[in-house]
């Protein structure tokens, strides 16, 4: 499978096209979003074009996000939420495997900062179970510490 390489691809401004060049999808916005979609798009090949405002793609919201890549724990169990989380963490796997780009294989924790977000962890834990999640467990206030010796302590 080709790839398309976007970073030869901008910037391109508006001057580099003729006047009458014609596209069969223009996909507006250079986030997460718009890039996955012109990606498809081009691999199918349609002549795309990917517009962005900003200088360069995955400026906005998908610049500042988290990185971390969400496995599905606790979507709504047979939405088609969890169906779209699984589907492109599957996705993010195979173009990771494909491109041969790194991963850094970390963790997240769900804190509890009082009773009653300590009361919901159980309910959150068996959701992710049920939606397929394997890779979860409770631990206590003490291992959250060690872990991330920086939170506070009632965490």
């Amino acid at each position: 499978m080709d790839f398309i390489d976007l970073n030869n691809l901008f910037p391109i401004k508006t001057s580099d096209f003729k006047d009458d060049e014609v596209f069969d999808i223009a996909v507006i916005g250079g986030g997460i979003v718009g890039t996955a979609i012109f990606k498809e798009f081009c691999e199918q090949g349609a002549k795309t074009v990917l517009v962005e405002k900003d200088n360069d793609i995955l400026e906005g919201a998908s610049k500042g996000n988290s990185a971390i890549l969400h496995i599905g724990f606790d979507a709504p169990p047979e939405t088609l939420e969890l169906e779209c989380v699984k589907r492109g963490y599957a996705e993010y796997l195979k173009i990771r495997e494909d491109l041969k780009l790194p991963i850094l294989k970390t963790t997240a924790m769900v804190v509890a900062w009082n009773d009653e977000q300590l009361d919901k962890l159980d309910s959150i834990l068996q959701k992710g179970l049920g939606n397929g999640v394997a890779e979860l467990d409770i631990i206590t206030a003490q291992q959250v510490l060690k872990k991330e010796p920086n939170l506070s302590a009632s965490a």
